[in-house]
């Protein structure tokens, strides 16, 4: 009788990373999503411009090389004001995942517990 040789696996990082490199499309929504986050944290710390200060006196200013979306009616920046809405939407999908996942958890445990099958 031969005895199995043990190999260990890489683990499930390396193996996430590997699939993911070999899928172009995911690599690039990965990319977008993590650069959405990173401009997200740095509005969230403050280190981009807060997008609620009067930075020009025209309002609806044309886009121009210094403000690349124009100004709205108060001469606010609107590029600014975009950036800092990531930081909301951002949240709204931490806190909607945070709800749904105990709850998706719960129905599956049951589900799962009492054996129930989809018929």
């Amino acid at each position: 009788m031969a005895a199995e040789v043990y190999t260990e696996s890489p683990g499930l990082w390396v193996d996430a990373f590997r699939r993911l490199s070999k899928d172009k499309l995911a690599a690039l929504c990965f990319a977008i999503i993590i650069i959405y986050s990173a401009i997200a944290l740095l509005c969230w710390v403050g280190l981009l411009a807060s997008g609620y200060s009067t930075v020009s006196p025209e309002s609806y200013a044309p886009p121009s090389t210094s403000h690349w979306f124009g100004t709205d009616i108060f001469g606010r920046d609107v590029l600014l004001r975009t950036l800092q809405g990531t930081r909301i939407a951002i949240s709204i999908g931490l806190v909607t995942s945070l709800i749904a996942i105990p709850i998706g958890v719960g129905f599956g445990s049951d589900c799962g517990l009492l054996r129930w099958r989809h018929r």
